[in-house]
Formats: C-alpha cells, structure tokens, sequence
C-alpha cells in the first residue's frame, strides 16, 4: 500500500507571497502538496540483442491468455514474458495505487526491423543505430496498460539486434526524456517534449544480460561519446578545460571490465548515466530534467565470474546514475516482475520522514565507528496541529554487488552482498525496509511474548502504510517500528513502571541525591503542576446531538480522473438541510449507487463512509474509482457522520482546546443511528468552536450520527488535572484526541480491551541529532536524544543485549526538565494549532520545542583526572529555551544532576542553538565547554533587525560546575565569573552567536589553543586562548578578534548559523563557511532588500595566514572585496591574463591556494538559495547541504520542499560539483568517519554527496584523526 506523506492537507498550496514577518524552518512543511500533478515517468531499457536467444527453462506463461511468450524458452523469452506480466499485475487489486499514477515506456535496441514498427508516434526508427522507442512512455490506466502489453507481445526473434548499443541506446533515452530534436537514431523527440519533460525527473530502468560467453555491455555505431560530448560542449556551455567537462566526459574504471577506461574505449553507458543523474539542468537551454538510472542484470550463474566485468558494469550504471542496482537470474521470471513492482513503488513513492544519523564510537579502537546507524525522524502533524510523530531507529552499513558502501537494514546480512534501502528518487527510506528493534510479535527483557500485544496490530483502527496495521516493515512510517514501538511494548497497558525523572520545580534540582521521578506519587510535582493549570472548570447536565440524516435529496455524479485517481462530485439539491464540513465529517449515501453495485465495489457505506473535500452548500467531491458517473437519484438519503458534537449545556465555561469529560451519557432512541455506543457512559472530546455560553462543538474520537439530541450526560468536567496530565506525558491516551486511533481509544477500553499506551508516545526528533556512548563490557551502547514532547531519553542501542533489565530499543530512562512544564498543557490538548505562514486561526501560536538541540558527550576511562571515569552529557534545547543541562550518566540506570545554566545566571545567553564543544585547554584541570551564547528569536523577523538583545559573544564554562571561567559579550552585566575566570565586554559583537564553536589544537599538544566563532551578522571571530607572550594561563589574557566581515546591509546581510571548518595547512589555515538564513526556507516574490530569499549567499574560503596563537594589532578583518570570486571559475592564458576557465586559451587556475596576495576565494550560491548545515572539510574536500526554495506554482507537482544541494568543493581551488539531494528539504550536516563493516575498515562520508541525505559515500583518503567532536573519548 502507498500513501501520501501526512501533512499533504497543511491547507494550500503557497501563491506568490510576501515574505511572513516571523518565520522559523519548520514553514518548509506548511505548503506541501502531494507530488501528483505530473505522474513520474519511467523508461524501460531493454538489452534486445540476439544474445537474448540463450536457452533457459523458465516456464513463464502470459498471465492474460496462458500463452508462452513469442521469444520462447529463451532469457529474451523470460523477460518478455515477466514484462507482460509485471504489466498485467498494476491491474490486480493490490497494486491499484500504482494503476493511473505512473507512465512506462520503452526503449529497445534499434535495427531495421523497426522501421515498419507502428508505436503510435510516427516518429519512425532513424538510421536504424541507437534505440528504438517501441513504447513512449504512457500512463498505466487500463487502456494505456493494454496497448503497452500488446506492443510488447508483438516482439520476435526477428526484432533482436546484431549486437550490443549500450550506450548508444542511454544516449538515445536522454533526447526521447526531454523531447530533443537531436538523438543519437537521428529521430526528433520535440514532439513529445510537452509529455516528456514536467517537473519530476525521469528514471531509466536498464536491464541487461549476461547469460552468453560472448555477453556485451559495449556501445553500438552510435558514437554516444561523440554525443555526450557535445551536450557538454554545445548544449551546456561547458569548455573543454572546465571541471564540468573533465568530471563528466573521463571515463570511469569499472572493476574487471578491461580498457573501460581508455580514452577510445567502447563503454560510455556509465559516462551517461552519470551525467544524466548529476548534471545541472539549469546550465541548459534546453528543457532538461535529471534521469536517474536503475539496473537489472539478468545473468546466468554459471557464467557469473566470467561475465564479472560486464556485471559490474551494469551495477556501476546505478551507483552513478543515482538509482539501485539488482541482480535476477536467467530463469526467475518472477523476481524480475518484483524488482520491477519495487522500482516502480519507489518511483511513485513521497517521502514523509525527514531525518538525520549518528553512529557510535566504537570502544575498542578510537576514531573508528561501530556499524550501527542511528536516523532521528519527525512527521509533521497534517493538520497544523502542535503534536507531531517521531521515532529513532537503527540501520547498518554493507556493500553491495558493486563493491560500494550503502545502507541497508536489519533483514539483510553484512557478510554477504547487500541492497540499499534508501530511495534514490525521494531520499527516504524504501517502505519495506526493517529497522532493528522492529517486529510484529514484540517480546520482554526476558524473552517471554509481550500480554495484550494486538494480533491484528497496534494500528488496527488506523491502519497506513506497507505494514498496514502492523509495525514490521516500518521503513515508510516515522512512528512505526524502532524505538517509537519499544517505549508502546513496554508501557503497553500501563506506564507505571516507566522511568521519567524530573525537577519539581526551576532551580530546584537535587545534587546529592537522585533525581525525583514525574509520577503522581511525587506529591511535590503534583502541587507544582496544580499551580500552573488553575482549578478545573466543572459544568450541569448535557445534551449531544452529532450528525445529521437527510433524506428525500435529489443526487447526481459527475467524475474526472483515471485509474485510482478518479473524484466524483456529488451535487444534491440542499432540500433537507445538508450541512457538511470537511474537517470533520464523512457521508454515506443511501438509496442511490450501492443498490445497484457489488458489496466489493460499494462506496459510502456504513462500513466505510467516504471523505468529503471541496464542499458547497450543493455538493462535495469523493474519492472513488467505482461511483457510476453522470447518474441522477431521486430520494437519495445523505448521512452525516460526524467528529464535531454540537453540545448544549447552560453555562458551560469552557474554552477553544478544552478536554472535556462528559460524564453519565445515555443514548436515547437507537433509529438513524452510528457508532452510537461511543456516547453512552464517559464521552471524551476537545472543544472545537464555541457558540455562545451555552453550546460549544466537541470533537469526538470517531464518526458518529445521533442527532436531534439524542443523548442526555449527567456533568461534565475538564480533563486536565496534574494527574491526568502527568499519566498522559508518561504515554497514556487518557483522552482519546490521538491523531490516529489506537487499538482501545479511551470509550472502548476495558478488561479485553486494556492497552492505555498512545500511539503518539515518541515525539518528534526535529533538530537533536541522537548522540552515543559505547560503555563496552556486558552494557554496550546507550543513545541520547531530546524528543519535542518533553523528554530527554536514554535507550538501549544495542542490536542484541539487555541493559538494566531492558531490552535493545527499549528505553531506560527519560528526563524532563521543571521549565518545560508550562508547555505540556498544549500539548496534551493538542492546540492551538501551530502558527505557519498560511494558517489563518488568529489562536495559532509558534510551536514549542523541548530539548530540541544536539547533545554534547564527555567518557573519560583515563585515571588520575578529575573526570576518570565518568560519562557526562550536555543537553542543548535550540527554541526549547535559554538553557543548557549537565547529566551525569556514569551509572546509566541512574542519571544525577550536575549542574544547569540559564539566562539567569548569563543574562546575555540567548536560545541555546550552539552545540558546547567540549575540550582541555591549558590551565584549567577539568574539561571545558565552548559555546556561542545563542540565537536571538528577533532574528525570525524580515528583515532582522540590525542588532541583537541577546546571544552576542562566545561562552567558555566548566565542563564539572558550569561556572563561567571566559566569557567575550556585548554585556557583561550580571555575569557571575568563576574563581580566576573573566568576562571581555565586546561592544563589537552587536549579533547573536548561534552556531558551533569550531575549535582547533594548532600545535597537536592536546590542548585547544584557538577558536573560531560565526555570528548572524555574517562575521567570524578568532578567539586566542594562549596569545600572551610569555605565555600566560590566566583567562584575562585571552583574546578575540573579528577575523572576517563578509555580511553587510540589505541584499548582503548574510548570516552564519552553522560552525566554520578549518583545516590547516602548511602556508595558512583555511576557514571554510557558507551563509544562509535556514529559518526562512520560503520563497517569496518581493523584491524588498535583506529578505531571506533576495540575500546574496555565499560559500567562503578564507586564508588565515596568522598561524600563530595570537593575530597582530594590524588585522583588519577579511571582507568579500579581499576575496577572488570563483562564481565563475577563473584561470590564467598564456599571457598571464585572467580568464573564465570556460574560454579558449584558458591554461591553469588562476587561485591554486598558493597566491600569497589574496586572502581566499568565495563563490556564490544559487537565486534564493541558503546553506542549511555545517560544512565538513574531509579528505582535500568540503562537503555542504543548501535549500533553493520552490517558486509556488499551481499547477506544481514538487513537494514544495524545495531543492537541496549537495555540494562537493575543492578545498584549495573552489572546484565544485552540485548534486542534488533527492526529496529536497533541509538535509542535515554531513558525518565522515572510519566504520568496520565485517571486519572491513572503510572510510565514509554520510549526507554528502547524495542521492539521499544518509546515503554513505567513500572519500578518497583516510579519515582517522577527526578534528570535529561532538564525543570526547579519552583513554
């Protein structure tokens, strides 16, 4: 089952608008449409030579007729029949998603035979070479799968070509996919330009053979080398001395594959394939879109190591072409059907999770990574609403058939070869993936099956997704599966046993003794939660009336669409009063089509009422391949089943979000009535309106119909007490508002019913990248993360082994900080709803964040030290709050407080968004932490303001007390120092430090000695901890700088919130930095200087040639003007002149790092576009991730994500390669490390070169000795 990502119906799409006055990333969700408009189109590339003849017992009959398929008992015949068949199959009930939703094609080799070939275009086969289009691509309805079948059955020997055109025949798919009037046949495709190029790009699934000893992968006659060539040339723009050219138009070495790469070899497929998938389409004049490109090698086994080179070709055709590889054998008709169902889901797919991952230090060897991948995850609520799912789940890393690095799940093993399980084409995880933790028949610490767990499934009343009710497999859903699951086994009727640890109040945090845990036996708590709720509002008798039943109508349908897409709309003549809302109600239709219709096909029916959209005071629309269209019903009865209650009840008192109680229901006469058995006894319900005093609309549960105040209740009261709302944090539905119905809602629980456990348990992991601690020995590995629903959780992150008597995945313990109690109550009523640019209730509000930033770790297994062996943590809360938590989780059943920071203490600090950087520095016997003072929320206006209140200056605390030892701010005010410590009044620092503190060890003693600090003003400061000469310790002596100024005013108010990289060199220290304000994603259409949008964004590499540990008095801060611009790459001709190094003449870079005249290079990023994460400088390389907003457009089929760069820089030289992160979004900051796969060592980048933001890529060196920490591991 495929369904669309959950915050489709976040109201309409954007419209050309001006800019919002405050905005936060998080708007990036809030004008999502479903990528729909356009269905994604998919080539089918067929290996069609006579090599197709080899023998093979298949025993594949057409599935329509029974015939065998016209090539025979051949591997040609095998996979025309399992083409036909996969055909046939869009039409079986169970794939009726993918039926109207997709468009096929396909593209044979091409030769004589097909120059009489009718495929309906006209077009002809031009000079009989390259590829033959037998079927343009069309839309998989019934008739389009018809006509598609019976083209393909019409294929015979005769049709086979006389030898391979690989290339020849990629080559050719690119002109057919974006309708070029040049191909490499000789045909012209701008006739198909209209259908072919749309704002999807175009995947192209190759299948090829290796099933002969003579097998090819080679080219045709075609010259598609000559061809790609000249579309870099001619039809890009690209010189033949550019880094473009040379990236796209070098042949590639293929393992095994002999000569592959020469300069005259006959292997230009992977070239193709490659630059299809990675170009940049906006180099062009022509109509391009991207091609990502699939491969099935169809081999025969015993041929496997002789055919090696051409196998691994055909998988290197996907490794560059941005799609998966697959391998199927010459007789298995029926796996190749179901590679090509996966292919075609994935295609089709939307991506509703958005994510990021860590991996665990490995406790043996330092710098190395345990093979565990941790991916944080959020779904934004659909509806605007503040709750919103999350989930942590762990994958592994293997290789795949071609040797390279990707990442895989929890069913495959890393010993052998493995499939990816990301999504190339929206970077998500593939809906049958199986994170670790995940099962359908979850067990105890013990090992003993878990009571009461729901046969038919924890989502059996809101079933979604591929596991439909189930959790296994959970790769489409964030709350299915993974930890989410765990925390719902193991509170599953109950959450007593759960351990959430707490302070009963601000300041009141115990240091000697444990923590106190939020429960309601902590009468402390409950007092202190009493204060902040108010006494509970408490009302009379009641009467319901919900839904409505309006008979005698006069109907008629009118239906557009095709296949699975089909709407009809209802018009009706009003006669009885109909009054819909689609919100909140769902239709049956009686006395009108399901008389005439089968019980399978019926549709708006008591068993399964229809939603509604687009009502009128006459009609609605509904979803439905099966309502007969252009008919008209006389006494039709339309029923309105309801969510929204209309309650009377004198003097009710009650306000917009209430949880109500109405106590003592009956239901009077049973007549015209639905569902009614939810309104007897206790009805739970949030007030959704208020009429007036007396009445108000209560939002129940489900859909029910008992109308004319039909139900009489006894009293009522609100829900919320500080016991209601204290079992409800800990994870217990008490009130049924769930966004999806769990297994027993609240009015249907009881003895064989008891599960109390909400589905919603695990909030959403936003911004707080999972951070691990391996503790070895029989405990292993614990993560830590803040969910945005309070709690800070510790969890079990092993694969297998229990800790503390808790299960891997399970959680051990959580910890909600005293200054989020405020928030909960909004959270438990789930409203107001969240305030994005486009919702219109004047009662939304920003949305709350908890523990919403990156925690930071110190594990010190040395002696002697005043930190031996203790294991800290170090939580930041980002918007949460102007906070910063110390833990100790030495014991890690059992935390204790440490110490906290808030405003209280620093005045100055502002939202902690700066990760603490935790380190030594001389003098000083314990750790430090190093952190900017953090994010002014005055910075979510547009334009920012011109300075800030709060956050301006840099922060040095120790790691043990949280004293402040070193402090540079623009006010020192009310700053309490530690014993020695000094604060530096920098009047300088007029804007807020967000961004990591990147810090750097310049003489390897073990000692930091400088740090570098970004600002929102788009500055970066140089701090000098050992700049006394003779050195000195004191923290007086310290100094700072402003080393660079690249912002400014209006369109050049650039911002930095994330941390510089710094790698030194010999000659300087090369600071790299990009700018952008990723707290406005959107677009906007105003033109006003200094929006987000209209900035001129920047990548920086600055030289810093002060390489000792002090900067002379002389500095004068590097701005843009200091800089070479390497927008457009610049180089030298013979004469010494400078030049583009796209012209002629052109002979060597003009900035090779090497010039001591400048100070470094910057280039520009794209109209709009923004660095949305930390740049990561690994290997001669610097790795970084942007967000181009979408231009809204109505007729869009974009996800209105955006576009996501991926951009692969030359440290030295500003040589650059853009990919693109599929799916779009904000992807997060790239990680690079050693991991052990099966006892292999290899180095890997995670989100940095694409297609999805944790697929892993391989570096070109070593990665040992990282110099970015968010772990500090001694030994």
């Amino acid at each position: 089952m495929k369904t669309l990502i959950s915050w489709i119906r976040l109201s309409l799409l954007f419209i050309a608008m001006s800019a919002p006055t405050q905005a936060e990333d998080i708007d990036l969700f809030a004008g999502i449409t479903p990528g729909g408009a356009n269905p994604p189109t998919v080539l089918l590339g067929w290996h069609s030579t006579a090599n197709s003849n080899a023998n093979v017992t298949h025993g594949c009959v057409y599935g329509d007729s029974g015939a065998a398929p016209s090539l025979g008992d051949t591997v040609g015949g095998m996979e025309q029949c399992a083409l036909v068949n996969t055909m046939l199959s869009l039409l079986d009930a169970e794939n009726d998603y993918l039926l109207g939703a997709i468009k096929i094609g396909l593209m044979v080799f091409n030769e004589n035979g097909y120059s009489s070939f009718n495929n309906g275009t006209g077009l002809g086969n031009g000079d009989n070479r390259c590829g033959y289009l037998l079927v343009p691509p069309t839309l998989m309805d019934s008739s389009g799968i018809n006509s598609f079948i019976s083209k393909l059955k019409s294929i015979d020997k005769n049709n086979l070509a006389n030898q391979s055109r690989l290339g020849d025949l990629i080559a050719e798919s690119w002109a057919m996919l974006n309708g070029l009037a040049t191909s490499c046949s000789g045909v012209d495709y701008s006739g198909l330009a209209e259908a072919a190029t749309q704002c999807r790009d175009a995947v192209l699934v190759y299948i090829g053979n290796a099933t002969k000893e003579n097998s090819s992968v080679a080219d045709g006659t075609g010259s598609p080398d000559t061809l790609l060539k000249n579309q870099l040339t001619s039809e890009f723009s690209y010189s033949t001395g550019s880094s473009q050219y040379k990236f796209f138009a070098t042949p590639r070495a293929v393992t095994q594959l002999t000569n592959s790469d020469s300069s005259n070899n006959k292997y230009w497929g992977d070239e193709w394939a490659q630059f299809m998938n990675l170009v940049d389409t906006s180099d062009s004049a022509q109509s391009d879109r991207n091609v990502s490109t699939y491969s099935i090698a169809v081999y025969d086994p015993s041929l496997e190591t002789k055919l090696a080179g051409e196998i691994n070709f055909l998988a290197d055709l996907a490794n560059v072409g941005g799609g998966k590889a697959f391998k199927v054998t010459a007789d298995n008709h029926a796996g190749l059907a179901e590679v090509l169902l996966q292919i075609f889901n994935e295609v089709q797919d939307i991506n509703s999770a958005f994510s990021s991952a860590t991996l665990p230090v490995s406790a043996n060897t330092q710098g190395t990574f345990l093979n565990q991948v941790y991916i944080a995850s959020f779904r934004p609520d659909s509806d605007a609403a503040p709750r919103w799912n999350g989930n942590v789940k762990q994958y592994q890393l293997g290789f795949d058939a071609g040797g390279n690095i990707v990442l895989t799940d929890s069913t495959q093993d890393v010993a052998s070869v493995v499939t990816s399980v990301t999504n190339p084409i929206t970077g998500a995880i593939v809906d049958d993936a199986v994170s670790f933790w995940t099962t359908n028949t979850p067990k105890d610490a013990s090992g003993a099956a878990v009571a009461d767990w729901p046969l038919d499934g924890f989502w059996r009343n809101s079933p979604e997704g591929e596991g439909f009710a189930f959790d296994h497999p959970d790769g489409d859903l964030v709350e299915k599966g993974g930890a989410g699951q765990l925390l719902r086994v193991n509170n599953l009727t109950t959450s007593s046993g759960r351990k959430v640890y707490t302070c009963n109040s601000v300041g009141n945090c115990p240091s000697a003794s444990a923590l106190p845990e939020f429960k309601t036996t902590n009468t402390a708590l409950v007092s202190q939660l009493d204060a902040e709720l108010g006494a509970a509002e408490e009302g009379g008798n009641a009467s319901i009336s919900v839904g409505r039943y309006d008979d005698g109508e006069t109907i008629s349908t009118s239906c557009s669409g095709k296949g699975n897409n089909i709407t009809c709309t209802i018009t009706h003549d009003g006669s009885g009063g109909t009054q819909l809302d689609a919100a909140t109600d769902r239709v049956v239709i009686l006395n009108a089509w399901n008389e005439s219709l089968q019980a399978n096909k019926q549709s708006c029916t008591f068993a399964a009422p229809c939603s509604i959209s687009n009502v009128t005071a006459t009609s609605f629309d509904v979803a439905s391949r099966n309502i007969p269209d252009g008919q008209t019903y006389n006494g039709a009865v339309i029923v309105e089943v309801s969510r929204a209650a209309r309650v009377a009840q004198t003097s009710h008192g009650l306000s917009l979000g209430d949880q109500v109680e109405l106590e003592g229901c009956t239901v009077g006469s049973t007549a015209n009535t639905h569902n009614s058995a939810l309104l007897n006894g206790t009805v739970l319900g949030s007030v959704i309106a208020v009429t007036d005093a007396d009445n108000y609309l209560l939002r129940l549960g489900d859909y029910v119909l008992a109308e004319n105040n039909n139900v009489s209740c006894g009293s009522s009261a609100v829900s919320l007490t500080a016991e209601t709302l204290i079992d409800w944090v800990r994870g217990e539905d008490i009130i049924g508002n769930e966004s999806r119905r769990g297994p027993c809602p609240p009015e249907l629980r009881g003895s064989d019913c008891p599960i109390t456990a909400r589905g919603s348990i695990h909030a959403d992991v936003l911004h707080s990248r999972p951070a691990v601690i391996n503790y070895g020995g029989t405990t292993g590995v614990v993560v830590f993360y803040g969910s945005n629903d309070g709690h800070f959780h510790a969890i079990n992150g092993n694969q297998a082994g229990n800790i503390a008597g808790v299960q891997p995945g399970g959680e051990l313990w959580s910890f909600i900080a005293p200054e989020f109690f405020g928030k909960f109550k909004r959270q438990f009523n789930n409203d107001p709803l969240v305030k994005y640019p486009n919702v219109l209730d004047s009662r939304a509000q920003p949305r709350d964040y908890f523990f919403d930033g990156n925690t930071t770790i110190l594990q010190d297994k040395r002696t002697g030290k005043p930190t031996s062996g203790k294991s800290l943590i170090f939580m930041s809360a980002r918007r949460g709050g102007r906070l910063l938590y110390a833990l100790d989780v030495s014991n890690v059943a059992e935390p204790r407080y440490l110490w906290s920071l808030t405003n209280d203490q620093v005045p100055e600090l502002g939202q902690t968004w700066s990760q603490a950087q935790l380190t030594l520095i001389k003098g000083h016997s314990n750790p430090v932490l190093i952190l900017g003072a953090g994010y002014d929320p005055a910075e979510d206006q547009e334009p920012a303001p011109a300075t800030n209140s709060q956050g301006r200056g840099i922060l040095i605390l120790d790691a043990m007390t949280g004293g402040v030892l070193w402090a540079a701010l623009a006010d020192c005010t009310g700053v309490t120092v530690a014993t020695g410590g000094h604060c530096e009044t920098v009047s300088a620092m007029t804007k807020s430090f967000p961004a990591d503190v990147t810090v750097l060890d310049k003489d390897l003693d073990g000692f930091t000695d400088r740090l570098y600090a970004a600002d929102v003003g788009g500055n970066i400061w140089r701090v000098d901890l050992e700049a006394a000469s003779p050195a000195t310790t004191a923290f007086s002596d310290i100094e700072v700088n402003k080393f660079a100024s690249l912002g400014g005013s209006g369109n050049s108010a650039r911002k930095f919130l994330f941390a510089p990289d710094v790698v030194p060199t010999n000659n300087f220290d090369a600071v790299v930095a990009v700018s952008g304000d990723r707290e406005h994603p959107l677009y906007t259409s105003s033109t006003t200087a200094g929006l987000a949008y209209n900035v001129e964004n920047k990548f920086f590499m600055i030289m810093d040639k002060n390489t000792g540990k002090s900067m002379p008095s002389t500095h004068s801060a590097v701005t843009v003007s200091d800089l070479v611009d390497q927008s457009t790459l610049q180089c030298t001709d013979g004469s010494g002149g400078i030049v583009s190094c796209g012209s002629e003449g052109a002979t060597e870079l003009y900035f090779s790092g090497l010039d001591s005249g400048v100070a470094g290079y910057y280039f520009d990023l794209l109209v709009g576009e923004k660095g949305v994460n930390a740049p990561l400088a690994v290997a001669g390389k610097v790795y970084f991730g942007t967000n181009q907003p979408d231009v809204p457009d109505a007729e869009s089929c974009s996800a209105n994500l955006g576009n996501a760069g991926a951009y692969v820089v030359s440290l030295v030289t500003g040589e650059r390669q853009r990919n693109e992160f599929s799916g779009g979004g904000l992807p997060p900051s790239p990680i690079a490390g050693l991991v052990t796969i099966d006892g292999k060592t290899v180095p890997f980048v995670i989100g940095g070169a694409g297609p999805s933001p944790f697929d892993p890529s391989t570096p070109a060196l070593d990665l040992s000795g990282g110099r970015k920490r968010t772990y500090w591991y001694y030994e």
